[in-house]
């Protein structure tokens, strides 16, 4: 769903700002988003799960939200982005 809101939009920032939206920032804030930011965070974003614990956190977490893992997600759009699938389809 993330890559067809970008192939729809074909504006990475636009695709970004949405998905920060999406993850619960108060509208008041919205002209204040800053999508470098967010990118950064996603470049930063490492997840592991080695306990079962973890993994069971990770399935509840996901389960119950309703937009859920939007930091990750942003990570996956930017890497698809930038390898180069994305011209490939646009161009």
């Amino acid at each position: 769903a993330d890559r067809v809101g970008l192939l729809c939009c074909q504006d990475i920032n636009v695709a970004l700002s949405a998905m920060i939206k999406i993850a619960g920032v108060p509208q008041k804030y919205f002209d204040k988003i800053d999508v470098n930011e967010f990118v950064k965070q996603a470049d930063e974003f490492s997840m592991s799960f080695g306990s079962k614990m973890e993994k069971i956190l990770k399935d509840f977490s996901i389960r119950t939200a309703e937009a859920p893992w939007m930091v990750m997600r942003a990570k996956l759009l930017m890497d698809w982005y930038k390898e180069g699938s994305y011209k490939e389809i646009v161009g």
